[in-house]
């Protein structure tokens, strides 16, 4: 039995060695990575939308990200979605297939501040990034779906968002997209429609915190107090370190 326990540790500090081993390349501003597996497909593409398995964690290895909890990919069109500068850079050297480990210095993460609770100030990310896929950007739908009930109200809009919803491959249904249409009604004080909107997107993707916040905030911009208290409380189960969630909860008890 020893012997085998043995065995099985020379393998796993085997492999640990063999890891560190490989070439760690660094880039001029800094960004340090080392390919997990290098499969050289069609290299990344900006303005091109990118399938991507995440995982996220810091240098004592707490993971704070993990993209397959979700259940979906992480998809995200380089050159105009928001990411950190190290992470853009990293994938933006990346071909399809390609697996690799990306060190990311403060200054290219979160910077001196942090992020909420889950990222410290001037912490060194650690991120297992594959790329899947890279596809022509989907269609955005949020201004179609946002005339559309400006010139024929949420009855039309509930029929357009369905059949948009049915064409997933050309249009943009991603979550951030919804939550950025929902943001539009509520900020033009179409409260019927962002409703819509942001309950159809918790139901989509009932494992986000950022639809469940975003949903809780419409609530509360509504005077829904009750209701937002069981959005945020979602969110906050979801996401635990996401500290503006607890300063809204703290907000609606005090009330």
């Amino acid at each position: 039995m020893q012997k085998h326990i043995s065995i099985f540790l020379i393998l796993i500090l085997t492999s640990i060695v063999s890891f560190a081993q490989r070439d760690t390349i660094t880039t001029p501003s800094g960004l340090q990575y080392i390919y997990i597996e290098k499969r050289g497909g069609a290299h990344a593409k900006e303005g091109y939308e990118h399938q991507l398995n995440v995982r996220g964690t810091l240098e004592n290895g707490k993971e704070f990200w993990n993209s397959k909890d979700s259940g979906s990919t992480f998809d995200v069109v380089l050159g105009k979605d928001k990411l950190i500068k190290g992470f853009e850079e990293c994938l933006s050297l990346l071909q399809v297939g390609d697996e690799v480990l990306a060190i990311i210095p403060y200054q290219l993460g979160y910077g001196e501040k942090g992020y909420g609770e889950s990222i410290p100030p001037r912490a060194t990310l650690y991120f297992e990034i594959k790329l899947l896929g890279i596809a022509k950007p989907r269609q955005s739908v949020v201004d179609s779906l946002f005339n559309c009930y400006c010139q024929h109200g949420t009855k039309e809009l509930t029929k357009l968002f369905k059949s948009l919803k049915k064409q997933n491959a050309i249009y943009d249904m991603r979550e951030k997209e919804i939550n950025k249409l929902g943001q539009m009604f509520l900020e033009e004080k179409m409260s019927d429609a962002a409703l819509l909107i942001l309950e159809t997107n918790v139901k989509d993707y009932p494992d986000s915190w950022r639809a469940y916040n975003n949903l809780g905030k419409a609530y509360l911009k509504l005077n829904e107090s009750s209701k937002a208290f069981k959005a945020f409380k979602k969110s906050y189960k979801i996401n635990p370190d996401e500290k503006s969630t607890l300063q809204y909860l703290q907000q609606l008890m005090n009330k």
